[in-house]
């Protein structure tokens, strides 16, 4: 198979490696697309991981409630950077009919990183939650998940962002006002980036960062939040993310630039197979 290795700062090197084989309560996944974090690190064997989807190729022993065939979504916290992929089958979820590959990807994983956290932030119907850095890259799906449990919305973001995260339901601040936002009423702070020093924590321990260590502790003694939830946003219209980019394997160092540079407005996906008819 192909796979994209980062081992360093440098490019990632497109490299042919064998087809992992899925261990305990694994499965092996044909990858048709994978979100790229804007911070993607190397990993052990220099596969980085995140957010996929793809089909269900082969079952490892002791996986249960999947088959050959299935359509998935979920997360391999590395080796997904490839065609083919050894994932828990506790982080699949079954893929809509509808819900495009790449959409699937980014979905996944987004949710990854803000599910964990909402639950840390414990909000309630009516809370006022300040989300921090809500502009660009894949964080305005932060904002519509944070709807979800009936938060009224304050996204800090720059001007230019402000007309989009209206029209996801938030009401935008601009970063020079946070510290004004944060003393009017603010429940709860989501820090997707930037700095909360200014914003301080309006209640005892109700300001979690984005992947950070509350988030984690949140989600302690389970091997990935279950994205159930999330597809079931989908399928009412409630989230939609948006996807800037789909670029394919051989151009991992192009799409971990894109992601890494703050610039687009949604996730960036790669593609590991050619797409033969149809969209991905």
């Amino acid at each position: 198979m192909l796979a994209a290795v980062l081992d360093g700062p440098g490019e990632p090197r497109l490299v042919e490696l064998p087809a992992p084989r899925p261990g305990q309560g694994q499965v092996l996944l044909q990858v048709c697309a994978v979100e790229v974090g804007g911070e993607a690190a190397g990993v052990p064997d220099g596969v980085p991981g995140g957010g996929l989807a793809g089909v269900v190729v082969q079952l490892g022993p002791g996986s249960f409630g999947l088959e050959v065939g299935d359509h998935v979504l979920g997360h391999a916290p590395a080796g997904a950077w490839a065609q083919f992929a050894a994932v828990d089958g506790a982080r699949l979820t079954p893929r809509p009919e509808g819900l495009p590959w790449a959409q699937a990807a980014a979905l996944a994983g987004a949710g990854q990183a803000v599910l964990p956290a909402l639950t840390a932030l414990r909000l309630r119907s009516g809370e006022r939650l300040l989300v921090l850095g809500a502009g660009r890259g894949a964080r305005p799906l932060a904002v519509l998940l944070a709807r979800a449990p009936g938060a009224v919305l304050l996204a800090a973001a720059g001007p230019r962002d402000h007309a989009h995260l209206r029209l996801l339901g938030a009401r935008p601040v601009r970063p020079d006002r946070v510290a004004a936002a944060g003393s009017d009423g603010v429940d709860a702070v989501l820090v997707v980036a930037g700095d909360p020093a200014s914003v301080g924590d309006p209640a005892p321990g109700r300001t979690v960062r984005l992947g950070g260590a509350a988030a984690a502790a949140m989600v302690a003694g389970r091997s990935a939040p279950h994205l159930l939830p999330l597809v079931e946003l989908w399928e009412e219209g409630a989230v939609r993310p948006d996807v800037a980019a789909v670029l394919p394997l051989e151009r991992a160092g192009r799409a971990r630039r894109l992601a890494a540079g703050g610039r687009m407005r949604g996730a960036v996906v790669l593609r590991p197979w050619p797409v033969v008819g149809g969209r991905l």
